[in-house]
């Protein structure tokens, strides 16, 4: 029985070597880290229909080449064949877990037997976001040979990087493998912040009457926060909803948020007046890049040829966004004068300058692997997305300080322009008022005039055909008709605009003065300025002023019992007129007439904001009248 068993353990290793020397060097599985990659191994690329089972004596295998493996696009469709050899040198079966690559939809593995495969138990961990991981046990100082069916996810992204993982630590490595990234991630999520920021600016300004343009970016930037937060959140999770947003939703996020960028930049830079032609030629890239989703969504959907597929994703078109940056470039610096549309044309390159740069990151990864954040070419796409932001925000303020200056000078002008129309409205109604004015004085000094002259006529006339006692009465009419035309006269003086100076307030005084003295026995003197200002002065404050002077002259001329009157106009800040007599004085009584009518020459100068004083010590009187120019 011994030699029996010992025969058995010969024959097996005997097979094991002939197997590893046909197949491939042997990995030895007896460690103690979390994981460990598998250098060793012979892998062929076969069609989706391929039975492994039935030809695998049909599968063509090559040995050379290096992990981790770049996935071409011609191979993204097929199935990986991958086969490896291990050995347990440890005296208890071990249990390890089989991980092909973060983008694999499936792994089926078997257990070479001669020319046979036996397919192992699918097992998978119990955790979630552990999709392709499959469990093996080799025995003790037992030696297999693995070969794995893989299926892969239709990414231009995907890896092959086989690895061990011992069974204890799962959780540890999916932890590790979501953490790779994690500096990025902070990154990656201020970036997030930065597009919802000017995701609310966006709404609130167009809450608030700007632009319809502001819809199309606010749109645009929110379809790039959700692909930026979803690419980094569902980093490194072997799931479902990783695979669907890797392999298609990214690019749709990123292409339609484009297609609502480019219609924003023509909206906002309102090229179908400024620049017609770019107008069309943004239409037309903007078309373009929908029939480019279209035709992408349906080779992803309906199509197992991948070439076509990543060509329009990746060549056509982030070529053609590489297009329209160049072309705003260029509009840029021929309408320099433009600084908004510099400021855009700036941003929008190296935005799609450096995705370029995100792009090539992605697709040397064997080249540039490292967890160094340089070598991240999600890194460079949202420094070209800061980029971007950064100029168009520049670009906004200077437009928002513009539109506000101009705004104020719309509305000084608009403003200006309102109190003309107040200051001409007015204007119409003082003129209005001022040829009311006139047209009363002319009528009261032409019609009115004429009438009480034409009545003081006859009334003389009468009187000399008349016996003496009508004539007095007669004579009464005369006197009652000549003073009336006086009043006539100067009611008419008043409201007469023409007179509407301190000038002619000056002279008719004069000239009052030396008619009301005419014929009397006072001597009086009138001493005005060399120079009068010139000062308008209303028809209200000129009849007051007069109605004052001639109630002044008339209680001299009755209460003063004076011989000598002086009058002294002077014209500084204000119209000051002094009376001055010999009389006997002034005892303010309001029993007498004098005193009387000293009351309303007061309430007269106080309605057009004057004053009177009156200085007497019995010797004479004299009475001021002031009134602020």
């Amino acid at each position: 029985m011994q030699l029996k068993n010992t025969f058995l353990i010969f024959i097996t290793g005997v097979l094991f070597l002939f197997n590893t020397a046909t197949f491939g060097q042997v990995t030895d599985i007896n460690f103690t880290p979390i994981d460990q990659i598998i250098q060793n191994g012979k892998i062929a690329f076969v069609t989706p229909a391929f039975d492994i089972q039935k030809n695998n004596s049909q599968i063509k295998y090559t040995d050379k080449f290096e992990i981790p493996l770049y996935i071409l696009s011609e191979d993204v469709t097929k199935k990986i064949i991958f086969q490896f050899a291990l050995t347990n040198k440890t005296n208890n079966p071990t249990s390890y877990y089989f991980f092909p690559g973060k983008y694999f939809t499936n792994t089926i593995l078997y257990k070479r037997s001669g020319e046979q495969l036996v397919s192992l138990p699918s097992i998978s961990p119990n955790l979630a976001n552990s999709i392709s991981f499959r469990q093996f046990t080799i025995g003790a100082n037992d030696s297999l040979i693995i070969v794995a069916e893989i299926f892969q996810l239709k990414s231009y992204t995907n890896f092959f990087k086989p690895t061990l993982i011992n069974s204890q630590y799962v959780s540890t490595y999916l932890e590790k493998l979501q953490n790779e990234k994690k500096g990025e991630g902070i990154i990656t999520y201020f970036f997030c912040g930065m597009l919802l920021m000017m995701i609310i600016y966006s709404s609130l300004v167009l809450w608030r009457g700007g632009s319809k343009a502001y819809i199309y970016y606010s749109t645009y930037a929110l379809l790039l926060c959700i692909m930026l937060f979803t690419k980094h959140f569902y980093f490194g999770q072997i799931s479902k909803t990783n695979f669907i947003f890797e392999s298609y939703l990214d690019f749709l996020l990123q292409g339609i948020g484009m297609c609502f960028y480019l219609i924003f930049m023509n909206e906002f830079l309102e090229c179908k007046i400024k620049y017609p032609f770019l107008n069309k030629l943004l239409f037309f890239f903007t078309v373009c890049l929908v029939l480019i989703l279209i035709g992408f969504s349906y080779r992803h959907f309906y199509s197992n040829d991948f070439y076509i597929e990543n060509l329009l994703e990746n060549t056509i078109g982030k070529g053609l966004l590489l297009l329209v940056g160049f072309i705003m470039l260029v509009y840029g610096y021929f309408n320099w004068a433009d600084i908004f549309l510099r400021y855009v044309a700036v941003g929008t390159f190296l935005y799609l300058l450096l995705s370029s740069v995100s792009l090539i990151m992605i697709w040397g990864n064997p080249y540039f692997s490292s967890n160094h954040i340089l070598r991240s070419g999600l890194f460079w796409y949202e420094l070209g997305l800061f980029c971007e932001l950064l100029f168009f925000l520049m670009g906004l303020v200077y437009k928002n300080r513009k539109e506000l200056i101009q705004y104020i000078k719309e509305g000084e002008s608009l403003k200006m322009e309102k109190a003309k129309q107040e200051l001409e409205k007015e204007k119409a109604i003082i003129n209005a008022k001022q040829m009311t004015r006139n047209k009363i004085a002319a009528d009261v000094h032409d019609e009115l005039g004429a009438g009480v002259t034409h009545i003081r006529l006859l009334s003389e006339i009468l009187k000399s055909k008349s016996n003496k006692d009508i004539s007095k009465e007669i004579d009464k009419i005369s006197i009652a008709a000549a003073d009336l035309l006086k009043k006539m006269s100067m009611l008419a003086w008043s409201i007469n605009n023409k007179n509407d100076s301190l000038q002619n307030l000056i002279s008719y005084i004069q000239k009052y003065t030396n008619e009301y003295f005419e014929g009397t026995n006072f001597k009086h003197h009138v001493n005005i300025p060399k120079q009068i200002p010139d000062k308008e002065l209303a028809g209200e404050a000129r009849r007051n002023v007069v109605l004052c002077i001639k109630e002044i002259l008339n209680n001299i001329v009755k209460h003063a019992n004076a011989t000598t009157i002086t009058i002294k106009i002077e014209t500084n800040s204000s119209l000051k007129i002094k009376f001055i007599d010999d009389g006997i004085g002034f005892e303010r009584n309001p029993k007498n007439e004098f005193g009387s009518g000293l009351k309303n020459m007061e309430q007269r100068m106080e309605e057009i904001g004057g004053t009177i004083s009156v200085e007497s010590n019995g010797n004479g009187t004299a009475v001021i009248l002031e009134l602020i120019l």
